[in-house]
C-alpha cells in the first residue's frame, strides 16, 4: 500500500472489512487511564444517574471495556473520546508520544508559576533560533 493511497473511514468496527482492520488499530490512539480519572467517571456517572451499562449504551463502548476500565483491569483505552463525549467532556489530549515530552511536562509540573515562565522564555527563544535562516557568514 503506497502513502498516496486513502484509506475509508467507517462508522463502525463492523463495516471495516477485515483486511482493513489491522490499519485502523494500528493507527489508534492508546490513551493513559488512571484513578482520578476513574474517580471522575464515577462521580459524573452518579450526577447523570447512569449506570455504566448506560455509559457502555451512549458511548459505544463495550460493557466488558468500561467494567475493566473502571474496576482497574485496564490502564489504556482507545476508547476514551467516545466515553468523554458521552459523559459530556471535552475530549482528552492526545497521549505523550515520547518519553524526552513526558520528562518536560514531569519538569513542569514541578515548577512555580515564576520558573513557568523563565522555562516559556527559554523554549521560546531556542524555538525562534531553531526556525530561524542560517547566518551567511561575514567577509572582512
Amino acid at each position: 500500500m503506497s502513502n498516496q493511497e486513502s484509506i475509508p473511514l467507517f462508522e463502525s468496527r463492523q463495516q471495516i472489512p477485515n483486511h482493513h482492520r489491522y490499519v485502523v488499530r494500528a493507527k489508534a490512539h492508546r490513551y493513559l487511564v488512571d484513578d482520578d480519572w476513574r474517580i471522575r467517571v464515577e462521580e459524573r456517572l452518579g450526577e447523570k444517574k447512569w449506570t455504566r451499562a448506560d455509559l457502555a449504551r451512549e458511548s459505544r463502548v463495550g460493557r466488558s471495556t468500561i467494567t475493566d476500565l473502571l474496576n482497574g483491569k485496564q490502564d489504556h483505552c482507545v476508547n476514551l473520546p467516545a466515553i468523554h463525549k458521552a459523559l459530556g467532556w471535552d475530549p482528552p489530549l492526545p497521549p505523550i508520544l515520547s518519553n524526552d515530552a513526558g520528562e518536560l511536562m514531569g519538569i513542569w509540573d514541578r515548577l512555580n508559576e515564576f520558573e513557568r515562565g523563565r522555562l516559556l522564555e527559554r523554549a521560546r527563544s531556542i524555538y525562534e533560533q531553531a526556525k530561524a535562516p542560517p547566518r551567511s557568514p561575514t567577509r572582512k
